[in-house]
């Protein structure tokens, strides 16, 4: 699972939860909300919701909305001229 240690709205780094915490131990579900509040963490997604059948994903930088972070957006597929 993917985390991203927040520095005010800045995101300093994403990295497993593990790796990132070495010495920090988990239950098998990962961190919980709490900790991810009292460690300036938020959860990270590579996903988002979209239409396939008129957007793809595009991976971008990271970006913080909502409470968490997303490295994907949905991007208009280009129409063909014909």
């Amino acid at each position: 699972m993917l985390i991203a240690k927040i520095n005010g709205t800045e995101i300093e780094e994403i990295g497993h939860y593990q790796e990132l915490f070495p010495n920090t131990s988990f239950s098998d579900l990962g961190p919980n909300d709490d900790w991810y509040t009292e460690n300036s963490c938020m959860r990270v997604s590579v996903y988002i919701d979209y239409d396939p059948a008129t957007e793809w994903l595009e991976t971008v930088e990271p970006y913080i909305s909502n409470g968490m972070v997303y490295t994907v957006k949905a991007v208009p597929q280009p129409t063909a001229n014909t």
